[in-house]
């Protein structure tokens, strides 16, 4: 017989193999979508070669085995993370996601408004470097290395979504947690209105009506005195809240426009990191020299 045949007839025999194994490691990663979602999904298929008659299989080294070894459990993981992979690549249900988590957030700092903005941001910070640096890790990305030509915008995205951060906890301490969320989502009327002027995107009649139902729900919250009258006189330091919540609120659609700019020219999880880092260097400042001092009470 020759050789073609008896190579054909041990494929054709699965129970006749002399064979050596290998992983291939497909991984598939898509960009942020238009809200600067993530998705992390990935594949992994084994596939086996057959080598016919008394031919011997190929060495396996140490290197191969622990090549293998990794990809098996990188493998595993994908499959874990395969369903919130489809749902990371679809744009509105990371929107929904993202405004629940923002709730959550919300909730819970105001459970320990008796810390000061500062000491909330540092530990959400380590949390949140904590499971990107996991997210890296699963996608191979070791480096936090970035184009020089986007680093003025990864600084400006850190900068003011950290400020932004900052600012809604300190609406959040000091006022009901109803208003303070409902100024502080003025943020996407804000960013809909930026993007339209600095990024050229289109501005529909929906998005309109949008817009001006945000800023007149702000309005109805908020009831400055100089529209509502006297009857409707802030309370102590309840101004000062309210113009920290509309800052929030402009500083985060700030922070999304440079991530809508920025695009697919920088992984979006590194993006998150450089967040996550420039908003824990801001706290760690403030937190060695005690600043600020958090008061006994708050506005009501």
């Amino acid at each position: 017989m020759t050789p073609a045949g008896r190579a054909d007839r041990n494929i054709r025999a699965p129970g006749r193999r002399n064979n050596y194994e290998f992983l291939m490691d497909q991984q598939i990663l898509s960009g942020m979508n238009d809200v600067g979602a993530v998705s992390i999904i990935g594949t992994a298929s084994q596939q086996r070669l057959d080598v016919g008659g008394d031919e011997e299989a190929p060495p396996l080294t140490a290197q191969t085995t622990a090549i293998s070894s990794a990809s098996e459990r990188k493998a595993l993981v994908f499959q874990f993370l395969r369903p919130a992979g489809i749902i990371w690549r679809a744009g509105i249900p990371c929107c929904v996601l993202s405004a629940f988590f923002f709730s959550v957030n919300a909730i819970l700092v105001k459970c320990v408004r008796e810390l000061s903005i500062f000491e909330v941001a540092f530990v959400r910070s380590l949390l949140a470097i904590s499971i990107t640096s996991g997210l890296m890790y699963v996608n191979d990305l070791h480096s936090l290395y970035a184009d020089p030509r986007n680093l003025p915008l990864l600084m400006g995205r850190g900068l003011t979504g950290s400020t932004a951060v900052l600012l809604s906890y300190v609406g959040i301490q000091n006022i009901p947690l109803a208003d303070a969320q409902t100024i502080f989502f003025l943020y996407p009327a804000a960013t809909a209105l930026m993007a339209f002027f600095l990024l050229r995107e289109r501005l529909g009649l929906i998005k309109v009506v949008g817009v001006v139902a945000s800023v007149a729900g702000v309005v109805i919250i908020a009831q400055p005195p100089m529209l509502f009258g006297d009857s409707f006189a802030w309370e102590m330091g309840r101004g000062f809240t309210m113009t920290c919540l509309v800052a929030a609120a402009l500083m985060s659609a700030t922070s999304i426009t440079i991530i809508r700019k920025l695009g697919n020219a920088e992984n979006s999880i590194v993006t998150a990191m450089w967040f996550h880092l420039t908003a824990l260097s801001v706290s760690v400042p403030a937190l060695a020299v005690g600043w600020p001092k958090k008061e006994a009470e708050t506005v009501e």
